[in-house]
């Protein structure tokens, strides 16, 4: 087990899949959301993919909606990793809803 109080030195910036949720992780010390956005290894020694976690995460809340309506309309829609990836990449910077949305559309989501 990794002792979650050891500091580390390496500097974000210089993975290459640098981003504000690994930013977020480090200032927060949030150890899941440092797994998911490699700032900390898995135990699995896979790296994360907050990404498909968020797009997996969406698409539980789609199928446990209680509206029958709602829920089959939004179960068309194609959640996927790339489709979520701009927007969410973009929380930590404090994208506004209507640029998240204007992102969704310009990606093809309706």
């Amino acid at each position: 087990m990794k002792d979650a109080s050891q500091t580390y030195h390496t500097p974000i910036l210089f993975d290459a899949s640098c981003n504000g949720m690994q930013h977020l992780s480090a200032l927060f010390s949030d150890i899941e959301l440092g797994k998911l956005s490699n700032v900390i290894a898995n135990d699995e020694d896979i790296p994360g993919d907050v990404y498909t976690e968020i797009s997996n995460s969406v698409k539980d809340t789609i199928s446990n909606l209680t509206d029958d309506l709602l829920r089959e309309k939004f179960k068309r829609l194609n959640i996927t990793r790339s489709l979520m990836k701009r927007p969410v990449m973009t929380i930590p910077y404090n994208v506004s809803l209507n640029s998240m949305q204007e992102q969704l559309v310009s990606d093809g989501f309706l």
